[in-house]
């Protein structure tokens, strides 16, 4: 059996290499103070940048405050202007380069406006979708009371109640409703009605 001795400077290169290796297969984000967070850039979203640590957990960092910012695999980056590249993005002295499969393109931290993983969405995508249909997909309610008499030769009360909920979105609509209609001649009742269901319409059709 042969025993290798390691010299001081030896192990201290040596944990210095695998520190710069693990460094390299990691996102990272460094901040106008100084400080330098090594985890996985989740999104950048609405003046925030989310990071994943294993040593913190999940963090969130102002994105004014962030000098620099490099990832370790593409994401999707959509800038102010609207321009939205895939790409590995990486730190350089003059601000960030996205470097994709069509070429490079050279921006500032600020400038980003949204980053997300190629397996998800734009989240601007998703918010307008979520508005959308927190817009169109309401309930609606109706009531109605209907009371009606009538004397002379016979003395007549009419009583009608109604209600209805309806659900509706330019897919389909459905609905909630219920009667109640009560007459009542000459002190005797000639009509007691009750009446209650449920109606749902699909407006498929292809595009």
């Amino acid at each position: 059996m042969h025993l290798f001795k390691l010299s001081k400077a030896a192990i201290v290169m040596l944990s210095a290499a695998l520190l710069s290796a693990a460094q390299l297969s990691a996102d990272v984000v460094e901040t106008k103070n100084g400080a330098r967070i090594v985890g996985q850039v989740t999104k950048i979203d609405d003046g925030k940048i989310y990071v994943t640590t294993d040593y913190a957990g999940d963090l969130v960092i102002k994105q004014s405050e962030v000098s620099s910012l490099s990832t370790d695999a593409p994401v999707f980056v959509r800038l102010a202007s609207g321009t939205t590249m895939q790409g590995t993005v990486i730190s350089d002295t003059t601000g960030i380069r996205i470097a994709g499969s069509d070429g490079e393109l050279s921006t500032q931290v600020d400038k980003v406006a949204a980053t997300w993983s190629p397996k998800d969405e734009d989240p601007q995508i998703v918010a307008m979708r979520n508005e959308i249909a927190a817009r169109e997909r309401h309930w609606a309610y109706e009531g109605s009371v209907d009371i009606s008499g009538k004397s002379g030769n016979k003395n007549q009360l009419g009583t009608a109640l109604g209600f209805r909920a309806t659900l509706k979105t330019p897919e389909d609509t459905l609905q909630f409703y219920t009667n109640y209609n009560r007459q009542v001649t000459e002190g005797t009742k000639s009509a007691d009605q009750f009446k209650a269901g449920a109606d749902y319409s699909n407006n498929f059709s292809g595009r």
